[in-house]
């Protein structure tokens, strides 16, 4: 699909998933979207949520990453319960959501794409009591990451996100 052999980006397991639980979704139910879903994910495990247009699938990655409210149900985290759902409080517990709709809600178009990359990881760029953006370190990491998926573009501190081509 990629064109090339992504071989060192899927290592081989060094050590099966645990039998411990990263998250636990207990009887989650939001009106009209989803109704009392159960669901736990091991640590080491790689799960994808899958189903058709409707089915509560991407609403339900909504709720666990903090978008979207839900009315019932408990959610955990390493055996804690999480009570305030939040996309900040997400990214500091080390869980990320990725859109199917990149355009309209994954990237600020208008922007370069480094600044979208780095943007989620912006607290770690800044040094200073002020929180300036350490620009270099940012651009550091972010070409280095841009090197290590062999990304194709033209020059990521000047082409706006509105210019990429929006394929898989």
């Amino acid at each position: 699909m990629v064109g090339r052999s992504i071989d060192n980006l899927y290592p081989p397991r060094t050590s099966p998933p645990t039998r411990q639980p990263l998250l636990e979704v207990k009887g989650v139910s939001a009106a009209g979207i989803v109704d009392n879903i159960h669901l736990t994910v091991h640590r080491g495990e790689v799960v994808g949520l899958f189903g058709l247009m409707g089915s509560g699938r991407t609403e339900l990655a909504r709720i666990l990453f903090g978008i979207d409210p839900f009315e019932g149900g408990v959610v955990l985290i390493d055996g804690k319960p999480i009570t305030r759902f939040s996309p900040r409080g997400s990214i500091r517990e080390r869980v990320a959501f990725v859109t199917e709709n990149r355009r309209e809600e994954g990237l600020l178009m208008n922007i370069n794409i480094a600044e979208n990359v780095a943007l989620v990881a912006l607290p770690a760029f800044c040094q200073t009591p002020a929180q300036i953006v350490d620009r270099d370190r940012m651009m550091d990491a972010v070409s280095g990451a841009v090197n290590t998926l062999q990304l194709k573009s033209g020059d990521i501190r000047q082409q706006p996100a509105r210019s990429l081509s929006g394929g898989n």
